[in-house]
């Protein structure tokens, strides 16, 4: 039996920004959707801008793990065809209703490697937000989001 290898992606979801009374808006709107939901979204512009033959070479491609409050996602791609879906998610400009796009933040041969870089960005995510609430001076439970995710990360498997 051949073992299938291959690459995680880190990727955020980036709202695109506007204008807005002639000041460019950097928007954040509250952004609730699936890891299945995504994965069909990435699996329909693979077959829309390469075809029968990229959807058939792509169909290891999954979304793991998704924060919505973050925007940033654990994806599996098929080593060979990593190129293909980074350039597919380059088309991606809308989900939903919400005009957004893919940024790819870091892609690693091992699973380990990926939960390490996504434990960080949530951790710093949440530290920021917490600063933020502070000036305002409101209270923000960093701590507890941060072990959740944590948890949720550690809980993805390789297979």
């Amino acid at each position: 039996m051949v073992r299938v290898k291959s690459r995680w992606l880190l990727f955020e979801i980036v709202e695109d920004p506007f204008i807005q009374d002639s000041k460019v808006v950097f928007p954040h709107t509250p952004f609730n959707i699936t890891e299945e939901h995504l994965t069909r979204i990435i699996r329909e512009t693979i077959t829309i801008h390469h075809g029968d033959f990229g959807s058939g070479m792509a169909w290891n491609t999954s979304v793991k793990w998704f924060n919505s409050t973050t925007r940033t996602g654990i994806m599996r791609v098929g080593r060979e065809y990593v190129d293909l879906v980074m350039g597919s998610l380059f088309f991606v400009k809308q989900i939903h209703s919400m005009q957004a796009s893919f940024n790819i933040l870091h892609s690693s041969g091992t699973l380990i490697s990926i939960q390490k870089t996504a434990i960080e960005r949530d951790r710093s995510f949440y530290l920021e937000e917490k600063e933020r609430a502070e000036r305002k001076g409101q209270a923000y439970d960093a701590m507890s989001r941060i072990e959740a995710n944590i948890s949720k990360i550690n809980q993805l498997e390789a297979h």
